[in-house]
């Protein structure tokens, strides 16, 4: 109705949303209203944009049970992105004051050199089984070199606005990125650039197969101090300083990485470089692993001027001051079904920093264990566990699953209890912070189902993003699920 085309009093006519399916059906009154647009498979749906914006292309299509979008352009609105594929067909921005939400196991593949530019904010919170995983659409191709064929631009986060809620990349995989920029730092972090501010946090997160003149994998910038925690940088190449990581003017946290089989291209055997490089920057490195990094240094370096005050509990090859750092042989285990985990006996075991209260650790490492076993945690991205000590009959029949997904405004959370006991759900932010605890008592066996309105532990909304619901069963056993709320 006048003044602005609202239409009032007619049903909607939604597929089916008892179920969660809120798709309008053909001939709905509502359609290309709400808060999200379905395109039918092969349509093309334009969003509007003000002029000085581009205008990204959004185009479903599906391919036997799985489906596909492509994305290009600037996003200003806040999206989601939730198809099995994301072909991204040109340069994106997310746009100041907007958020990109990614669901768990989606591919993100770029045609070609594209970057994904952050203005707002990124939530790409994977799982341990579902890993989102930003790549190349040629990977064949790519070659550590100058070259641009089977490679893209990295995501790249410059100078974004304190106003923006923090992003968080968890369970992500960056692989065949390329920074090759004209000038410094244009030509800095393979797979992910952050100059200026502290608001990103990356963890249980791979770096593989990324080259940059400096930093192959990543670089912080411009006083930025992002938290980096459980990440895996191995296979990266830098063309002159920073084999994986490469820090300007920095103070980024990072805790329990494992860098590993990196390698410095550059030519001059005289000029200083290592897998983890400082200029004038001064990380917070605890409960590391840097091993097997390769340059043409004649002194084969694994960090270059890190302080030794702020480097600790890290085993380090050719040692390094610090407190409790050790120089001795991981003994890294086979790569399936994660790489680099470690064997029984390494001396990585055990062997992190006593106190982790302030390290903001995730609950589980990169392979979906929990971060702490054995009463202490280790160095590296891997948590050891052995498989000698898994009871006969593990608990691990527990599980919990959540639905609609994504939500707005309540989700139903539902679990089957075998044993009765005391139990535990409580749901915890995109950076590991419990925000609220739905339920904490003694509780009979049986089916048990409760609702989430997507508020926190005072009645008051959360924002959209990706939560983790977590359950703790009566004899300790864990059970752990993704909800997304979009708002």
């Amino acid at each position: 109705m006048p003044p602005f085309d609202n239409i009032v009093g007619q049903d909607p006519q939604l597929i089916d949303p008892g179920n969660g399916n809120y798709r309008t059906a053909p001939g709905s009154p509502a359609a290309d209203y709400g808060c999200r647009t379905f395109p039918a498979p092969g349509a093309i749906a334009a969003l509007r944009q003000p002029d000085d914006l581009a205008t990204p292309a959004f185009a479903w299509s599906t391919v036997g049970d799985r489906s596909a979008i492509e994305v290009s352009g600037t996003i200003a609105q806040d999206t989601a992105w939730s198809a099995d594929t994301v072909r991204v067909t040109g340069n994106v921005k997310i746009g100041d004051g907007v958020t990109l939400t990614i669901a768990p196991g989606v591919l993100v593949e770029f045609k070609d050199y594209f970057e994904l530019e952050v203005a707002g904010c990124l939530l790409a919170v994977g799982e341990p089984d579902a890993m989102i995983r930003f790549t190349s659409r040629e990977p064949a191709k790519f070659k550590p070199d100058s070259t641009l064929v089977g490679t893209w631009g990295g995501i790249r986060f410059d100078r974004v606005a304190a106003s923006n809620p923090d992003s968080h990349l968890s369970w992500c995989i960056l692989e065949y990125a390329k920074a090759l920029g004209p000038d410094f730092p244009d030509n800095c972090g393979g797979a992910l650039h952050f100059a200026g501010g502290s608001g990103l946090r990356v963890s249980n997160s791979i770096f593989r197969h990324n080259a940059a003149v400096h930093g192959g994998a990543l670089f912080t910038g411009l006083y930025a101090s992002p938290t980096i925690v459980g990440c895996l940088f191995t296979a990266n190449y830098a063309f002159y300083q920073g084999a994986a990581i490469y820090l300007h003017d920095s103070y980024p946290r990072l805790t329990n990485c494992t860098i590993v089989g990196n390698h410095d291209l550059s030519p001059e055997y005289y000029f200083a470089t290592a897998a983890l490089f400082c200029f004038l920057s001064k990380p917070q490195t605890t409960n590391c692993i840097a091993w097997g990094n390769t340059s043409t240094y004649f002194e084969q370096l694994q960090f270059y001027r890190t302080k030794e005050f702020y480097t600790g509990w890290c085993n380090i090859e050719g040692g390094y001051p610090g407190e409790m750092n050790i120089d001795a042989e991981p003994l890294f285990g086979e790569e399936w079904p994660y790489p680099y985990t470690l064997l029984e006996g390494s001396p990585c075991i055990d062997a992190g920093i006593e106190d982790i209260s302030g390290l903001n650790l995730p609950l589980l490492d990169l392979a979906g264990l929990p971060r702490v076993a054995g009463g202490r945690v280790d160095m590296g991205c891997h948590e050891f566990t052995s498989l000698t000590s898994t009871p006969e009959t593990p608990a691990a029949a527990l599980a919990l699953t959540c639905h609609p997904n994504p939500f707005n405004p309540s989700t139903r959370l539902s679990f089957n209890i075998s044993v009765g006991g005391r139990y535990r759900l409580s749901i915890h932010d995109p950076a590991g912070r419990r925000v609220a605890v739905l339920l904490d008592e003694h509780l009979t066996a049986g089916l048990r189902e409760l609702t989430w309105y997507g508020l926190d532990q005072s009645g008051r909304p959360l924002p959209s993003g990706v939560y983790l619901c977590r359950l703790t069963g009566a004899e300790g056993e864990v059970a752990t699920a993704r909800a997304v709320l979009l708002k």
